[in-house]
């Protein structure tokens, strides 16, 4: 057991992270999808550190090894700078982009039933890299439900005139 345990929350941007010693860990739960820009965001995070959890809001359809990034169509609150728009970004555009830092292993944390997913990525080897990803999978039917659901709510807003065809 760790006796020496540290835990600290830190702003990515802030000069006060780029001062720390080198992290075991870094744990980002929701804050990846609220990025303005996640290179710079991610690019900071792997000076610091090896490993790194990531859990986000991801974009869930196409398949888990197409790499996908969508930006949301929310509404902008000035009030709020990091709560509307944001990037849903897929598992393998993700994993993409930690290539770029040096990150070689992943493992991979989903259910189709949520909205999130979990990534842990790192620049060296562990164990858990060994293990089969954890992929829970849904269903053909609900799959096909939920595409079908997709593709008539885009053509609906082709023909309304709200999305270029």
């Amino acid at each position: 057991m760790q006796k020496n345990l540290d835990f600290r929350v830190m702003d990515i941007y802030s000069s006060e992270v780029q001062k720390q010693e080198y992290f075991d860990l870094c744990v980002c739960m929701g804050f990846l999808h609220r990025v303005p820009d996640p290179f710079n965001a991610i690019a900071a995070i792997s000076s610091i550190t090896d490993t790194v959890l990531f859990e986000w809001k991801s974009l869930k359809h196409g398949l888990h090894d197409e790499s996908y990034a969508y930006f949301s169509q929310k509404g902008t609150d000035n009030d709020d700078y990091y709560g509307t728009e944001y990037w849903l970004l897929s598992y393998a555009a993700l994993e993409s982009i930690l290539k770029r830092q040096g990150f070689k292993n992943f493992y991979r944390v989903d259910d189709p039933r949520q909205r999130r997913s979990i990534l842990v990525a790192s620049k060296v080897d562990g164990e858990i890299f060994k293990q089969p990803d954890e992929i829970l999978h849904r269903g053909r039917i609900a799959t096909l439900l939920s595409h079908t659901k997709r593709y008539f709510k885009t053509v609906v807003r082709i023909f309304s005139g709200r999305l270029n065809s």
